[in-house]
């Protein structure tokens, strides 16, 4: 508070004492807060930054790929609930990182790289198929969906490979009076083979953009 009478003095009394203060910090209690601080960053293990990111609101998943940019470095995919909501989420993932990963190391998260595969199947039913097409058709949408919705982020192992054969096999075994079934594939519209493989580079991963089902 402020007054502005001049030579007037204004004193104030507390009728409580004063609660939830702290008194001031020694200097060997400081060296233990930032010992116990530096102690937590290097005890955390790349195992824990992906359990600790998962734990952010909004994340879906996590992926982090070691030694990404040379040594003492990693770098972590961040997958959203939310797609419009992907830059905030990372911001507060890269916040995170910042606060808690060891001295020396040097981390960054990121969205990945999205390959866009759109599908087109037909279906070639039996006579005895009768009434329940549209539901086997919506069966090997939701079964296509599921699928892509699962791929990973390729971290250099290989995780994140799709085995083209798996949407015809899909399509196949989705019923009985299934028997046969046309595949059409475009990898970023260019067209694929319903064979064969994808192949991706470190940080990419495959989301579904178009799905049809005839």
């Amino acid at each position: 508070n402020s007054h502005s009478v001049a030579g007037v003095t204004v004193s104030v009394t507390n009728i409580l004492p004063i609660q939830n203060g702290a008194d001031r910090e020694s200097d060997n209690s400081y060296r233990e807060r930032v010992f116990q601080a530096i102690r937590q960053r290097v005890g955390l293990t790349h195992e824990n930054v992906v359990a600790m990111l998962r734990g952010v609101p909004g994340v879906k998943d996590v992926y982090l790929v070691n030694l990404a940019r040379g040594t003492g470095t990693f770098d972590v995919f961040i997958i959203p609930h939310k797609e419009e909501q992907t830059s905030q989420i990372i911001a507060d993932c890269h916040s995170l990182l910042n606060e808690t990963v060891q001295v020396g190391s040097l981390a960054l998260a990121k969205p990945p790289t999205y390959r866009q595969l759109d599908v087109r199947i037909v279906l070639t039913f039996s006579q005895g198929a009768g009434g329940r097409r549209d539901s086997v058709r919506d069966s090997v949408k939701t079964q296509i969906i599921s699928m892509v919705s699962s791929l990973a982020v390729e971290d250099g192992s290989g995780n994140g490979t799709f085995y083209l054969p798996r949407i015809r096999a899909i399509s196949i075994s989705s019923d009985v009076d299934v028997v046969d079934a046309s595949i059409e594939l475009r990898l970023d519209g260019s067209p694929l083979s319903d064979k064969g493989q994808i192949n991706l580079s470190v940080g990419e991963r495959i989301v579904l953009r178009g799905l049809s089902v005839q």
